[in-house]
């Protein structure tokens, strides 16, 4: 929840921000740092982390994701041609669509792979085959409810798990998070303002077929 809303307040706040001032570089530059930051602090996550420490780390990591997710489209758009905008718009999208996708089944497999470590030990605290099953590397995402029914020996062994699972995750996108840092730095300045390539003259023709008016480029 807190990631929800946060991302979606400094979209919008930095939506006006480009609108006054045409920053985009700062913006990226600032966002992209939260943004690993943020994800590099969930790698602290434990058990026994509290709730304000998790929301703050949420907040920290919102604030970026909400920083980068227009003003590279923005950035996009200004460096393109008036007559590929909407394919530029379209690729892009199409991009970013593609990634989230692919950073999912990443992301979930380094998980998994991480949780199969822990099988061997999983299942000799749990001393039974069936429950065991229930948080092996393939079902350990869908039995997160289940845990609570586990005594509290068991439930640390569980917890110990996930959260192994979870930190090599991070970690790994925390490091994209770096490179994407390090590729906002190289960003190249370019303006948002256009000089004017087109202008408009009256073509009259007397004898011809057709009346009206011809944009000419320079």
């Amino acid at each position: 929840m807190p990631i929800v809303v946060v991302q979606a307040l400094v979209g919008v706040g930095v939506g006006g921000i480009i609108y006054r001032y045409g920053w985009i570089r700062p913006i990226v530059w600032a966002g992209m740092a939260l943004t690993t930051v943020g994800f590099g602090l969930f790698i602290t996550l434990g058990p026994t982390t509290s709730l304000p420490s998790l929301v703050a780390i949420e907040v920290i990591a919102a604030m970026g994701i909400g920083a980068v997710f227009q003003a590279p489209l923005i950035a996009y758009q200004a460096a393109v041609d008036t007559a590929d905008m909407a394919i530029a718009t379209a690729l892009f999208g199409f991009v970013r669509s593609l990634s989230t996708s692919i950073s999912v089944v990443i992301g979930g497999v380094v998980f998994q792979n991480t949780i199969q470590v822990y099988s061997d030990k999983l299942s000799a605290v749990l001393g039974n085959a069936s429950l065991a099953g229930d948080f092996s590397a393939a079902n350990a995402t869908s039995s997160v409810l289940v845990v609570h029914t586990l005594d509290s020996l068991q439930q640390d062994a569980v917890k110990e798990m996930y959260v192994a699972g979870l930190r090599e995750m991070w970690k790994m996108y925390a490091g994209i998070a770096g490179c994407g840092l390090v590729a906002a730095l190289l960003m190249k300045k370019h303006t948002l303002a256009e000089p004017e390539s087109e202008e408009r003259s009256i073509a009259t023709n007397t004898d011809a077929e057709v009346d009206g008016v011809e944009l000419t480029r320079r």
